[in-house]
């Protein structure tokens, strides 16, 4: 009986809680407005850009989550967004260090 129960408030879960997202991120230098190569776009995990300064995150879960988007010469930079994340790309302008 007990084992009925949890299979009935299991089958209650939304679906889309149990779906992964994905992400599209453009770094882009905020002075030049040049891509970076090699710039790290983390959420749990650096995902590197590559020459044209893009990088496609996969296996998001719903919800809120951080991301944070740095490269070496620029001031780090925070987002929060939530997933399902239905923008367009991400297009993060670093600013380079003082």
């Amino acid at each position: 009986m007990r084992t009925s129960h949890w299979l009935c408030l299991a089958a209650l879960l939304p679906i889309q809680a149990l779906a992964q997202h994905t992400l599209d991120v453009l770094v882009k230098d905020s002075l030049t407005d040049e891509p970076i190569p090699g710039a790290c776009v983390a959420m749990d995990t650096c995902v590197y850009s590559d020459a044209e300064g893009r990088t496609h995150l996969t296996g998001i879960p719903a919800g809120g989550l951080n991301v944070l988007v740095s490269a070496g010469g620029y001031t780090p930079h925070g987002h929060y967004l939530m997933f399902p994340y239905n923008g367009p790309a991400l297009i993060v302008h670093l600013c380079p260090s003082p």
